[in-house]
């Protein structure tokens, strides 16, 4: 029971952060407000896949608002929650957005390393085509760079500007094909939109047009609070009332597109360092793992060399104390047999009894006496009778025939 209640809340919770997934994409375009706001609830949730989607679309949603640094941050921790993950489509995307960012901030050689990351996870992937082809339309270190890779442009949109200069109805075709279509896709699509279209009616001296789509424009743009898109559009709005002699509007949005312009520098410039610092954690990283490796490897040829030493120093222990055990053995042994020896020689022996002199003296002439009858051949004759003849103890009496006729 506990096993599937458990089983039931992590299928709830997971269905959970897709719902919520969902709807931070669907809202992306239109409110990154909301988007932010539901995709920072989402990096506390257990779910891994969850946590490394939320990171991708807040770092969407960052570029969206032109916070580039932040951006960049999200954008670094989806591409290493999807390897952790192991998750190649969502580490693809994440590798390029990285591409595309850094090259919005024309740090092109960055960004050649992120798309080639990207390009040996999926190699046929058309993105890195349209990738290239950004690339290729702008011009290295210019703001061309910058604005070619926010605006991702569309086939109208190129076509439109294809024709801009050569024939310019064609290309007003296109332009209003291309916004209507934008319209569909979000809020942030549209103002994109609208500030191309936007471009060609100034240059194609429609004034009043358009201070009319760049006022809608800047109306939508309050919500994302780009400082991109504020620049942009404040400029134009500039330009176009001082075409038509308001030199006070055209002080007006200049004085906005200066402060705009300011604070994107300021984003660009924080990001721009951002990446260089990131740069330099990756190859201290390199470096540091490098050294922790050779560490590692010199730290086991030190404990090896250690354990032989101890196990050189234990066997020659061992041998001394087994030497010196047996020489103490030795020893004990010889000091054993020379305390017995010893002992042999101080005791006395139980058949030579202590006999003074004249009493042993006087046993052996009255036991010759005694030979010389013929008494001692009778076989009811004792050691006890004999010892009482001599007025001797048997002792006495055995110990002399003993010593003087080998005899018992």
């Amino acid at each position: 029971m506990v096993i599937f209640l458990t089983s039931l809340a992590c299928f709830s919770q997971k269905n959970e952060s897709a719902v919520l997934l969902k709807k931070a994409g669907e809202v992306l375009y239109d409110n990154p407000a909301e988007s932010i706001k539901i995709c920072s609830h989402l990096l506390t949730s257990d779910s891994a896949e969850a946590k490394s989607r939320a990171a991708f679309l807040l770092a969407e949603a960052y570029l969206i608002t032109g916070d580039y640094t932040r951006s960049l941050s999200f954008t670094e921790l989806s591409i290493s929650k999807s390897r952790e993950s192991k998750d190649d489509k969502l580490l693809f995307e994440s590798l390029m957005l990285s591409a595309e960012i850094h090259a919005h901030l024309t740090l092109l050689e960055l960004a050649k390393k992120y798309r080639a990351e990207a390009e040996m996870i999926d190699p046929g992937n058309p993105r890195l085509k349209s990738y290239d082809v950004l690339v290729l339309n702008s011009t290295a270190g210019s703001e061309n760079t910058a604005e070619a890779f926010i605006t991702k442009g569309t086939k109208l949109q190129h076509q439109a500007n294809l024709f801009a200069l050569s024939k310019p109805k064609l290309a007003a075709s296109y332009f209003e094909k291309n916004l209507a279509g934008q319209k569909c896709r979000g809020a942030y699509w549209e103002i994109l939109a609208q500030l191309d279209y936007g471009d060609f009616l100034l240059e194609s001296k429609n004034y009043q047009k358009t201070i009319a789509l760049l006022n809608e424009a800047g109306s939508k743009e309050k919500q994302f609070a780009n400082p991109f898109f504020e620049k942009r559009i404040n400029h134009d709005l500039a330009d176009a009332w001082l075409a038509l002699g308001d030199k006070d509007k055209f002080m007006e949005f200049r004085a906005k597109a200066a402060s705009a312009d300011d604070r994107y520098d300021t984003q660009v410039e924080n990001a721009v360092n951002l990446a260089f610092e990131n740069l330099q954690n990756q190859k201290a990283e390199i470096i540091s793992g490098s050294r922790k490796k050779a560490r590692n490897t010199n730290c086991t040829l030190a404990i090896a060399g250690f354990s032989l030493l101890l196990l050189s120093l234990g066997a020659r222990w061992f041998f001394k104390v087994r030497t010196r055990n047996l020489q103490d053995i030795i020893n004990y042994l010889k000091l054993i047999k020379n305390v017995q020896r010893k002992a042999e020689t101080a005791k006395p022996s139980a058949k030579n009894l202590s006999i003074p002199k004249e009493t042993e003296d006087a046993l052996l002439a009255k036991l010759e006496k005694f030979e010389s009858g013929k008494r001692f051949l009778s076989k009811e004759i004792s050691l006890a009778q004999v010892a009482s003849a001599f007025e001797t103890n048997t002792k006495y009496l055995s110990e002399v025939i003993n010593k003087y006729k080998k005899k018992n």
